[in-house]
């Protein structure tokens, strides 16, 4: 018998925000658990079971392989594959970052040249980030703010000029030293007079 090979592919629609996430780890948003199933990423030869390493924070069913979010943080999953007739067991980790839900804007208002935002609270998450922009695909004049805390909901962010502006902001935690990150909200506009 040979030793098979457990191929396992990343989809690009989840969010790999932070560099620091190796090309075969995984970060899903918290609320999303139910479009993923990792059964349909592997390719393997033998049965297939699948384990996490810490079902308080992922749970993942042993056969089918449907993973069930239960609070941001990190896990690893391990995808095993039975023996055949002509393939040995194999085993293959993979790392999970469970990030928080997608962000929403509850409020962004203007005072002179300062843009203030209000994000909604999030008990799952370390902290939110505001960024800013004139450019609505946020490549230019770019200005950011980051709450270091989930208590602190109103960020503020003091621009140069007058003009539009766009918004957005999104949440994250922090699991030892490194920042993941959720999607990004929807972009709401302002203008500064």
């Amino acid at each position: 018998m040979v030793q098979p090979t457990i191929y396992y592919e990343t989809k690009k629609a989840y969010y790999i925000d932070d560099e620091s996430v190796n090309a075969g780890d995984v970060v899903i948003q918290s609320d999303s658990s139910s479009t993923y199933n990792f059964k349909k990423q592997v390719i393997a030869n033998g049965k297939l079971t699948f384990k996490s390493s810490n079902s308080k924070v992922i749970y993942i069913n042993k056969r089918t392989g449907k993973m069930t979010i239960k609070k941001p943080g990190k896990v690893t999953i391990t995808i095993n594959a039975g023996s055949t007739a002509f393939y040995k067991a194999a085993k293959k980790r993979v790392t999970v970052y469970a990030v928080p839900k997608k962000q929403t804007l509850q409020r962004v208002r203007k005072s002179g040249r300062t843009i203030k935002v209000t994000v909604k609270k999030d008990v799952k998450a370390t902290g939110y980030q505001v960024v800013t922009s004139t450019n609505k695909k946020f490549k230019r004049n770019k200005k950011s703010v980051v709450s270091k805390n989930n208590r602190r909901l109103s960020l503020t962010l003091r621009q140069n000029a007058k003009g539009t502006y766009y918004v957005r902001a999104r949440s994250y935690i922090k699991i030892g030293k490194k920042s993941y990150y959720a999607s990004w909200s929807k972009v709401k506009k302002i203008v500064l007079k």
